[in-house]
């Protein structure tokens, strides 16, 4: 149990991690200039400047909504034109902004770039470390305080799970099943805290033979 736990824990940060490292992401308008407030700002963003990017938000949201009506006619008599795929390209934007736009919606507001990067690079550390295990007891501990961390801001108390009738969450599939997903990866963590790496790993393989051998029962006198 502990080998499958470390695999399924493992392997879901590592890739996490790296695409949050590594890959570009798709943004929003809004979501783009907030964006570019916190390159610019740096560390120093203050609360109003999220107040007016929640508003600019809503104002190009009525603003997108408006212009998709007035275009809905043409749009229907235009069948055969290849859909306009621009709003959604990858435009070199590196996922790493998803963790700190989630970070500003939290309430981070200074330091939001720079704490996103840190915990890109733990997930991919970690993850690869809870694979091999490596120090699995510490990493293990880690990601417990992580997940947790990460289930009461979005499933607690952005999500207001607990505020619901608890028959009435699988009516939205995705919060159902990120709220089980972290409560899931919060026992595997917590487990491998408390239990160990278990079999094949680089824990047994380094530390296991530094265990003191039982010392032998000397030989019954004659």
């Amino acid at each position: 149990i502990p080998l499958l736990s470390r695999i399924v824990l493992g392997a879901a940060f590592f890739f996490s991690g790296w695409y949050h490292c590594f890959s570009m992401a798709t943004f929003t308008p809004s979501q783009k200039e907030q964006i570019k407030e916190m390159q610019a700002t740096g560390p120093d963003s203050s609360s109003t400047k999220l107040v007016r990017w929640q508003w600019d938000g809503v104002v190009d949201a009525a603003k997108s909504q408006a212009e998709d009506s007035n275009k809905e006619a043409a749009k229907k008599v235009d069948d055969d034109k290849p859909a306009d795929t621009s709003a959604t390209s990858e435009d070199g934007t590196r996922a790493v902004y998803k963790i700190a736009l989630d970070l500003h919606y939290w309430g981070i507001q200074k330091g939001a770039v720079p704490l996103a990067w840190g915990i890109a690079v733990f997930e991919v550390v970690a993850g690869a470390l809870v694979l091999l295990g490596l120090f699995t007891r510490i990493w293990g501990f880690l990601l417990a305080v992580l997940i947790g961390g990460a289930f009461t801001l979005t499933s607690v108390q952005q999500n207001e799970m607990f505020q619901m009738n608890p028959f009435h969450w699988r009516a939205d599939s995705m919060l159902y099943y990120e709220m089980f997903f972290q409560a899931a990866a919060f026992v595997l963590a917590l487990g491998l805290f408390m239990v160990g790496p278990g079999i094949l790993s680089l824990d047994s393989l380094v530390f296991g033979r530094n265990k003191e051998q039982p010392a032998a029962k000397p030989a019954a006198s004659a």
